[in-house]
């Protein structure tokens, strides 16, 4: 390097020569006065805050311009983006300079593009093929996994670290292949908003990510305290603690998509999770959505999963086969302790749907609210439709679609315990191993327009001061009663038909009423008939053929 001169704005423009090795002492605040010097000596200082040169002079000091900061260039870099500058940065680096001038400077170390964003200047690092500035990131950039960044997390890692603005957007692509023995990723990103990480969206069967935490808990995405992501798709998540179907090892309660705590996360539609004790989970106060499409299999306790108040969207999605057989587990889509959950249809082509689930297909309790308009629970363990301790259900039609409860081994939809509610408007329950429809302990349930057939027991019941009610509701060819009250319990409507059920079209017991008008019954094994304490009152019953 050649002598370092710095012009001083001193009477005269006196200037300053310094040589390379000179030694000039370095102040965050430059003193009062200078400390004496050899005679014929101008003192001379360097201030750090505002990268100037200072000469006492006068009786103050007098200070240059800005001083041109040592680069990257300086160790020899070079920013032809074909010279491997790799060395050069590292020995920079190892001084404190970590400016980039204009240029793009080659490297072949991954961990000197991780770093990128400690430095400054105009300047890009390329690595790879990938040419990136220590600037914000204002446009469009894809990161490939494992091809660039070696793992997911090391994306992520990266994508923490950067300012990311004005049109700024990254895509994390994860190349196709299998990615063994991961643990829990837990994106933590303050520009969640504008990060995506995609795998192969046209067929996500061929981005497979097994994970395998240490104990039987961890989860595939995490997130918690407010952190998210933009959306997640096009992969297949494998979890651990799943030994064979409804069997879990013990301490197994990660999930595939969990985000607690005020998170947010959009999970694309060709995401298929199995084998997490919790397929997509949203606790306290999070918010997540999942695009029709996305598949859960064998999860533990339950597929969907709204808790404590963390709000679902899962319009459109399917849960097949969640089971833990030894807790009495096993729930297709649930919303509990005040959760939400949207489960309802999103077409005809793409409709909710819960089968083969140890216990439920669409579960709501203790103030957790499910709506499930046009969905489909069919072959679980016990119920289709389950409300109980304040839980409510919105099982309603959703344009032509209607929600229907098919062949699960009790009851298709069944309400319990005061507070507890299903909306089954315009409802089908067909081929089930008990009532169609059963309300009881004080739930109340609406079966306007709904229709029970083939189910093994009663099509409508209301047990245990429980209340049925609406409007042109049908029960036809069921196994007991077509409508039933027993227990204190009530049950109302205009234009309720019975027909082709095993025992009595309408059936009041026990201090129980049925109040009907326009009754319409036919073919029933046995008439219609209270027993003593009970009331069966039909009005305008003109169409009355047992």
């Amino acid at each position: 390097m050649s002598e370092v001169t710095v012009t001083i704005g001193v009477s005269g423009d006196a200037a300053i020569n310094l040589p390379p090795s000179q030694s000039v002492p370095a102040y965050d605040a430059l003193p009062a006065a200078p400390a004496q010097t050899a005679p014929g000596n101008a003192p001379v200082a360097y201030d750090n805050k505002r990268n100037r040169l200072s000469i006492w002079a006068g009786g103050k000091w007098n200070s240059s311009e800005p001083l041109a900061a040592a680069t990257v260039v300086d160790f020899g870099a070079v920013g032809d983006g074909a010279t491997d500058s790799s060395a050069a940065l590292r020995a920079a680096a190892a001084q404190g300079v970590k400016r980039l001038p204009t240029g793009v400077f080659l490297v072949n170390d991954f961990a000197l593009l991780a770093d990128l964003f400690s430095y400054s200047g105009p300047g890009k690092l390329s690595y790879k093929g990938l040419a990136l500035g220590a600037g914000a990131i204002e446009g469009f950039v894809k990161l490939s996994v494992p091809s660039i960044f070696p793992t997911i997390q090391s994306a992520l890692d990266f994508c923490a670290k950067a300012s990311i603005r004005g049109k700024g957007y990254v895509r994390i692509q994860l190349e196709d292949g299998v990615y063994d023995g991961l643990s829990t990723i837990e994106p933590q990103i303050a520009y969640g908003d504008r990060v995506e990480i995609i795998g192969n969206e046209a067929n996500p069967d061929k981005v497979v990510l097994n994970f395998n935490s240490a104990g039987n808990n961890g989860c595939g995405f995490l997130f918690l305290r407010g952190n998210s992501i933009c959306r997640i798709n096009g992969m297949t998540l494998n979890g651990n603690g799943w030994v064979s179907h409804g069997v879990w090892a013990d301490q197994s309660y990660g999930g595939g998509v969990f985000a607690n705590y005020n998170s947010q996360v959009l999970v694309g539609g060709a995401m298929r999770i199995n084998k997490f004790y919790y397929g997509v989970s949203s606790r306290y106060g999070s918010a997540v959505r999942c695009e029709p499409g996305v598949i859960v299999t064998e999860a533990g306790d339950v597929a969907f999963h709204a808790f404590a108040g963390g709000s679902l969207d899962a319009q459109g999605c399917t849960a097949i086969a969640a089971a833990h057989t030894k807790e009495g587990l096993g729930f297709g889509f649930c919303a509990e302790m005040g959760g939400s959950l949207d489960a309802s249809s999103w077409s005809l082509s793409e409709k909710s749907r819960a089968t083969d689930c140890g216990i439920a297909g669409f579960y709501a309790l203790t103030g957790g609210s499910i709506w499930a308009h046009g969905a489909t629970a069919e072959r679980n363990g016990r119920n289709g439709f389950l409300a109980i301790e304040s839980g409510k259900i919105e099982a309603n039609k959703y344009g032509d679609i209607a929600s229907t409860a098919l062949n699960n081994q009790l009851q298709g939809y069944f309400a319990q315990g005061a507070g507890s509610f299903i909306n089954a408007n315009s409802a089908k329950a067909s081929g089930n191993g008990k009532e169609g429809f059963l309300a009881a302990d004080g739930a109340t349930m609406d079966i306007t327009v709904a229709q029970a057939s083939g189910n093994k027991a009663h099509g409508f019941s209301a047990l245990e001061n429980a209340v049925l009610y609406g409007d042109a509701a049908v029960a036809d060819g069921n196994g007991g009663n077509g409508f039933n009250a027993a227990s204190l319990s009530t049950l109302r409507g205009d234009w309720l038909t019975a027909r082709n059920n095993q025992k009595n079209g309408f059936y009041a017991e026990t201090l129980s009423v049925i109040q009907v008008s326009n009754p319409q019954t036919s073919s029933n094994k046995v008439p219609s008939d209270a027993a003593e304490g009970a009331l069966l009152k039909f009005t305008k019953a003109d169409n009355l053929k047992n």
